[in-house]
């Protein structure tokens, strides 16, 4: 019966179901299971306390219920969390050095090179560390960038445009192009290069949606001066257009 309420709520969206899903049970009670997600996949997953767990694509996560505690490890990609209320188990999201607590409220964590974010759309969360940094304290609308450097920033942002990718929209606002293939290319098994040089580094502003990433590259030769170029093994690459 438990191992049907840890995965029971597994359902996949987008480009298929889960590509992996596993429960595997320890002592004391403790009831441990691994989602993962591959490239084009996106999955809602309906845990064991009524939480919602929902992965983007590439993404992995192992959760660890106990009647004590209720623990989320993100190993990579992003995930959005809607934690029901239980104040005698505090939710508990860990992510590359940093520890999220929550007890009842919704948020999205996203996993970068060197860097994490957390973005608020409901609630207050607490984000610790090993203890070399002071607690951060994110309410509703705040942005916490903290990066490998040390660095922390918090901002005020529409984090619920940061989470669209649940709807199967993304949305840039001046990101590097190299960022934005990077983001793109998490939803698409056709990979899009950005060939070396400058073209990396142009900025990019606006909405896309996650399915049409062949779209996007054509758009990016629209509004700047790019050509596309399809290479045998099925990638796109940007390349600066010629004369």
């Amino acid at each position: 019966m438990v191992a049907a309420l840890l995965v029971a709520g597994a359902m996949g969206w987008g480009a298929g179901p889960l590509s992996h899903l596993t429960a595997v049970f320890g002592v004391g009670g403790m009831q441990t299971a691994r989602y993962v997600t591959a490239a084009g996949e996106r999955a809602s997953v309906t845990l064991e306390d009524g939480s919602v767990l929902a992965l983007n694509a590439d993404s992995a996560a192992e959760v660890t219920f106990s009647g004590r505690s209720r623990m989320v490890r993100l190993e990579k990609g992003q995930a959005f969390f809607t934690v029901a209320h239980d104040a005698s188990r505090p939710f508990e999201v860990l992510a590359d050095d940093r520890r999220v607590t929550a007890v009842g409220t919704a948020f999205d964590v996203l996993l970068l090179p060197g860097a994490l974010r957390v973005a608020m759309l409901d609630g207050v969360v607490r984000v610790s560390s090993d203890g070399q940094r002071p607690t951060q304290i994110l309410s509703k609308g705040e942005v916490m960038t903290a990066r490998a450097n040390g660095t922390t920033t918090v901002r005020k942002a529409d984090a619920a445009r940061l989470a669209g990718w649940r709807d199967g929209v993304v949305y840039f606002e001046e990101t590097p192009l190299s960022e934005a293939v990077a983001e793109m290319n998490r939803y698409t098994r056709r990979p899009i290069v950005v060939a070396e040089g400058p073209a990396g580094a142009l900025r990019v502003s606006g909405a896309f949606r996650v399915a049409e990433a062949d779209a996007f590259a054509e758009t990016m030769t629209d509004i700047f001066p790019l050509s596309t170029k399809h290479s045998a093994d099925g990638r796109t690459i940007l390349m600066p257009a010629t004369m």
